[in-house]
This record gives structure tokens, C-alpha cells and sequence, in this order.
């Protein structure tokens, strides 16, 4: 505190006249921002001394006025020059930034060899080697082999991302696009009344609370953030496995190959392509959990238990079938264990119900929605037994299935091994708890509550951990087998067949999956723009022979987030009788009564039905109107719509605020605080 402060007073005493003002005002704010830095850091003692010093030296203004005018009768004999030079540079401190971020960048990548970077000097040290000898330098692969591989990883990902990068947002499959801002989704989060579809006042989903937080960096532009997340999913699974890896094994071969094999499931799945970024996240969080877990298990202790319960709130907050496998590994851990593993167990088990109650509500009631993740309930494609063995889900940008026989036959060799490491049994326990989780999946359908149909469900997020589980078997069983040459060129080319198969095949198949990048087109752009008022649009589709599909669009669709809270069925009875009088016999007070429900324009897509063109051509109070695709028609609805948002529950934002709140101590209670270094 006392070094801080005479700095900071120091350098305003000292400033001159002209540059005063411009000093005054950054170092006030250059110390706010420090102050959130060591925050972040998990250095208290630093920010609340960073705190002190500014306080000490703003707030006494007059001190700092004598102070300069003291220096300006010193500075008429000459020492205002000696004091100058004795001052460091203003680039100073933006160099020991960099040199924090690279190495935390340094211990993220390969954490067990991280560089301690010391903070540069204002000197110089002039001193050399005195031997003259040549030094052999070892390659960057040899130095650091696995930051080579995350690197060649993140150039594939980019690669095999190409068709992701370009303007507008990031949508398809079922990943609705982001909203404008990181506004939208607080804003849904804290709202008692959703302006989706008719009106709905449904709790937000949990997931909403979590992108919010993240999104604050990039407040205008959160498809940056699901972008980023879609994009290097890979690299960023492949990060969490390999610090997961040095807790199994500390041969660094066996822990690099597993880490890139665990990260490329994550694309084989579907995952991506097919815009599940409820798997996605799950899946890239999944191993810094079970990390957690372990770090419990050798250590138990209730901070310990928090940390592992923010973790599991987020991947439940994403993908609510998470939970119930993790509790019974939670079980499975705490056997025979002491009380206050148990403890921590139970803190862990229950941060969920107490950071996203209404969330796990939800699931007890409907227990179908344990299965709907993050994202539109988009159906998939029942696998097949041998799909299910081989861990693929089905549908769309999944990886042909032979990609994964290495993985489950060295899983099945790793048994061999079981007797000498009882690990092993735990590895295919956790591998046999995803593959039955998505066999009971293969025969669920989904519920949302507010759809007519129900939805088969995903089960690419418990085969992937179907595979997992026999990719660590091996890792284990490996790390305690001793090969001979020829059986473990044999087990090397087996294992190399799922990472270096799926590399290749994302790869080439990039473009095969149902992300796409640009406008939301739902409805016309001049339609759109009234929705930024609340103004809604009935849109049809179908045929009369075959049915009619209605729904109701707020601007140009949904939004990430916006599909969890669409009005139940019962909620919207009343408005799908008035709809079906309307195509059936329609009448000026039915549409009067759809101007009611905000509904200011209908729109029918292309290929419109010639009997529906017709009905609504004739329906009194509707105005046919012009739209930029000529198969496309809309009719404009002549009443003045009308906006009732009353209804919801009052008190939603203070839950809300509440939850946000315990959150808040909670990371702050787990944050891992750097004990400060005494001289």
C-alpha cells in the first residue's frame, strides 16, 4: 500500500504543468483498472492495496497541491532533470502486462513447464557468457512439443472452420442466432414478461445468466463469443484435457495423444455442426470437472466442494443431463470416505438448486427435459446399435463410425490390465454410465411444453463420454504397461486411428454441417423492424391437406435463449382457436382479435398454398403487401396492434438478483486467493 501510494503521488507531484491533467486522469483510471486485474488474478490483498493508495492520494487533493508546489521552487536549481531521468518509461507497465499475459498463456498451454516471468527492468544487465562455445538448440517440438500440438490443432480448427468465418450471425440446426447485445440476454434473464411469441412469462433458462457474464467483453458483439465457442471448441476441449492428464499420467506422450483424442470426439459427435452448443460447452468443461473432483478427493474441503459445484452449474446449466450421472459419480467417490468429503460432496450436488432453482425445478417436473439442452429441441436421428457402440448419435457432421473401433478395442485390452489397476475399473464405470444413459436416451422423447410434438432426444453428449471413458481406461492401462517394440508400434497405430481419422475427416468435411453464417430471414426485413417495437408476426406454413404450421415471430426470430421460454400450450389456446377460425371462416372480429395479441402482419413463406393464398386474399380487415421473394405472400393486418405485457411474476427480477448475487460469493469464496510474497 505505502509503495503504491508514494508512487502514485510521486509521479503527480512531479508531473509537469501541461501533462498534469492528462497524468491526473489516466493513473486514476489505470489504478481502477488494476484493482479489477488482481481481482481476476485472485489477489485481494494487491487490489484492496491498489484500493487504499488511490483513495490516500485522491482524496486529499490539497497535500498533492503543496506537494507540486514545493517541486516547483525545487525545480529552479536543476533537480527536475535528475528526477526525470530517475523515472521509468510510460510503456512500463503495458510491457509487464504482456509479459503476465504470456505467461499465463505459457501456464494454460503446458502448464507443468511453464517460463517464470520476471518483470522487465528499467537497466540494463550487461554482463555475457564467457564461453564461446556453440550451444546446440533443440527444436520447438522438442522444447515444447504439446504447445506445438495445441497450435496445429487451433490452425485445424480454423481450417475446418472456414465456412463459419464472414458477417452476420452465427445460426442453424439447433443453434439460434445471438441476440444484438449481451444486454438481450440479461434483459431476458431479469424480465418478468418475454416478448416471444404471444407473451410468455416462463423462468429464463440458467444458460441465459451464464453467457451474460462471459458476453461482458464483448458487450456489442456476443456472436463473437458463440463464434469463438463454436469455432475452437477443439482447442479449448483439448486445454482441459491435458491439464486433466497430468493428474493420470506423467508420461507426456500418452497424456498428449489421449488429450487430442478426447478433443476431436468432441467434433466427431455432431456437436458442432450441428449447432449443439449445449454439448459443446458441456464437453469442453467436462474435464476441468472431473479435475475438480479429483482435487476434492485428494484434498476434500468445502471451498474445494464450492469450486467443483460452479463447475457442475455450468455444464447443468447447458446440459441438464450431466447432473445425474455426476451425482452418482459423486457417490461413487465418496465411499469409504472421511465426513468431510462427504461435505464438500453435498455442497457440490446442491450449488445447482440454490444458483438455478427454477432450472432444476423445471426437470423434476417434466423429467423429459432433462435431455433438452441448451438450444432448439432439434430432433435427431435414432442410432443404431452398432452407432451406439461406436458412440455416434446420428444426423448431420458425425463421423463415420469405424473412426472410433481403436478406441474401443484398446478400452477392451485396457481390462487386461484391471487387476494391477483398479483405475481402470473406474474408467469403464464412468464409460459404462454414458453408454446406458444413451441407450435409456435412444428410446426418450422430449417435452418442451410448449410444442405439439415431441422431440427424439440427443444422446452425443453421453456416448462421447461413452468413449472417453475407454480413451482413459487405455491411458491408464498404458501408463502402467512396459511394451516390447513390436506390440507397441501395434498399439500406436490402433490408437492413432481415431485422432489423426477424425482430423482428417473434419477436414474435409467441414461444409457438411448445418451451421451457416448470415442474415436471420424468418420473416421480411421490413417486418422485422417493426418487431424491434414488440410488433408481431403470424407466420403459416403448410398446406390445408396437410396441415397448417403456425407461429408467431417477435423481429426476425428467436434468439439463443428466447427457445426455453416460448408460451405453453395451454397458455396459447385461446390464440390457436382464433387462428383456426381464420383460416377456416374467417371474420373482421377475428382479426380485430389478432391485432389484440400484437400481431400486426401474416406471412406466409414460399411455396404458399394456393387455397390458403386465397383465403386470406378474402378475409375482411387483412391488406395484401408487397415482399422481396415473389413466392412469398404478406397480408398486413388493418387494426392497430395492441402490446398487453401484464402479467409475469413480479418479484423475477429479485430472484434473479438474488441468484446473480450468491453466484458473485460464490466464485469469490472459490477464487484461489495468491498468498503475497513478503521480502
Amino acid at each position: 500500500f505505502d509503495k503504491r501510494r508514494a508512487a502514485l503521488f510521486t509521479l503527480l507531484a512531479h508531473a509537469s504543468t501541461g501533462v498534469f491533467w492528462w497524468q491526473y486522469v489516466r493513473l486514476f483510471f489505470g489504478s481502477t483498472l488494476r484493482f479489477f486485474g488482481f481481482l481476476i488474478a485472485q489477489s485481494p490483498e494487491d487490489a484492496g492495496d491498489e484500493l487504499h493508495a488511490v483513495r490516500a492520494v485522491y482524496l486529499h487533493p490539497a497535500r498533492l497541491k503543496a506537494a507540486r508546489h514545493r517541486r516547483k521552487l525545487a525545480s529552479k536549481d536543476g533537480t527536475a532533470d535528475t528526477v526525470r531521468k530517475l523515472r521509468p518509461g510510460p510503456f512500463l507497465p503495458y510491457q509487464h502486462g504482456l509479459d503476465s499475459a504470456r505467461g499465463a498463456l505459457t501456464s494454460a498451454i503446458r502448464p507443468e513447464q511453464a517460463e517464470i516471468t520476471g518483470r522487465r527492468s528499467i537497466g540494463f544487465d550487461a554482463t555475457g557468457d564467457e564461453d564461446d562455445e556453440p550451444i546446440q538448440v533443440p527444436s520447438l517440438w522438442q522444447r515444447r512439443p504439446w504447445f506445438v500440438a495445441f497450435l496445429l490443432l487451433t490452425a485445424l480448427a480454423l481450417l475446418a472452420g472456414r465456412d463459419l468465418w464472414g458477417s452476420g450471425p452465427l445460426h442453424g440446426g439447433a443453434l439460434p442466432a445471438a441476440p444484438q447485445s449481451a444486454g438481450g440476454w440479461w434483459e431476458l434473464y431479469f424480465e418478468r414478461w418475454h416478448a416471444v411469441g404471444i407473451g410468455s412469462d416462463v423462468a429464463a433458462p440458467a444458460f441465459v445468466w451464464v453467457l451474460g457474464i462471459v458476453a461482458i467483453p464483448v458487450w456489442f458483439s456476443p456472436d463473437l463469443l458463440i463464434s469463438a465457442l463454436m469455432i475452437f471448441a477443439v482447442p479449448a476441449a483439448a486445454l482441459g484435457a491435458h491439464r486433466l492428464g497430468r493428474r493420470l499420467t506423467d508420461r507426456r506422450r500418452l497424456r498428449m495423444l489421449w488429450a487430442l483424442t478426447y478433443a476431436l470426439l468432441v467434433v466427431a459427435s455432431g456437436a458442432i455442426g450441428q449447432g449443439r452448443i449445449g454439448t459443446v460447452v458441456a464437453l469442453v468443461v467436462l474435464p476441468v470437472l472431473v479435475n475438480s473432483l479429483l482435487a476434492l478427493r485428494a484434498k476434500p474441503h468445502w471451498q474445494q466442494g464450492l469450486r467443483l459445484g460452479l463447475w457442475l452449474t455450468t455444464i447443468t446449466a447447458f446440459a441438464p443431463i450431466v447432473y445425474l450421472p455426476a451425482l452418482v459419480g459423486f457417490i461413487a467417490v465418496g465411499v469409504r470416505r472421511s465426513r468431510a468429503t462427504w461435505v464438500s460432496l453435498a455442497l457440490a450436488a446442491a450449488l445447482p438448486w440454490v444458483l438455478v432453482t427454477e432450472w432444476m425445478i423445471q426437470r423434476v417436473v417434466a423429467p423429459s427435459r432433462w435431455w433438452w439442452e441448451a438450444g432448439l429441441p432439434d430432433g435427431s436421428i435414432v442410432p443404431t446399435a452398432w452407432q451406439l457402440v461406436m458412440g455416434r448419435a446420428g444426423g448431420a457432421s458425425v463421423a463415420p463410425a469405424w473412426l472410433s473401433i481403436g478406441i474401443v478395442l484398446l478400452g477392451c485390452a485396457a481390462l487386461l490390465r484391471a487387476k494391477e489397476q483398479p483405475a481402470v475399473w473406474w474408467c469403464w464405470a464412468v464409460a459404462l454410465v454414458g453408454l446406458a444413459a444413451a441407450t435409456l436416451g435412444r428410446y426418450a422423447t422430449v417435452h418442451t411444453g410448449a410444442n405439439e410434438f415431441d422431440f427424439d432426444a440427443w444422446v452425443g453428449l453421453p456416448l462421447t463420454l461413452w468413449l472417453a471413458g475407454l480413451a482413459t481406461a487405455t491411458l491408464v492401462a498404458a501408463d502402467a504397461t512396459k511394451f516390447d517394440g513390436r506390440t507397441a508400434r501395434l498399439a500406436l497405430v490402433v490408437a492413432l486411428i481415431a485422432p489423426l481419422g477424425i482430423a482428417g475427416w473434419w477436414l474435409v468435411r467441414s461444409d457438411d454441417g448445418l451451421l451457416r453464417r448470415g442474415p436471420v430471414d424468418d420473416v421480411p426485413a421490413y417486418l422485422t423492424s417493426q418487431g424491434d417495437n414488440g410488433v408481431r408476426t403470424l407466420v403459416l406454413e403448410g398446406t390445408f391437406a396437410k396441415g397448417v404450421g403456425t407461429s408467431v415471430v417477435a423481429g426476425n426470430g428467436l434468439h439463443l435463449g428466447e427457445e426455453a421460454v416460448l408460451p405453453p400450450l395451454d397458455a396459447t389456446s385461446d390464440f390457436n382457436a382464433l387462428v383456426a377460425r381464420i383460416l377456416s371462416n374467417p371474420s373482421s372480429a377475428d382479426t380485430e382479435a389478432l391485432a389484440g395479441y400484437g400481431v400486426a402482419a401474416i406471412y406466409a413463406p414460399a411455396d404458399v398454398d394456393p387455397a390458403l393464398e386465397e383465403r386470406m386474399d378474402a378475409a375482411p380487415g387483412l391488406s395484401p403487401s408487397g415482399s422481396p421473394d415473389p413466392q412469398a405472400r404478406v397480408w398486413l393486418v388493418d387494426t392497430k396492434p395492441v402490446l398487453d405485457d401484464a402479467g409475469g411474476n413480479s418479484l423475477r427480477w429479485l430472484i434473479a438478483l438474488l441468484h446473480t448475487l450468491l453466484g458473485v460469493v460464490a466464485f469469490a469464496l472459490t477464487a484461489p486467493i495468491r498468498k503475497r510474497v513478503r521480502r
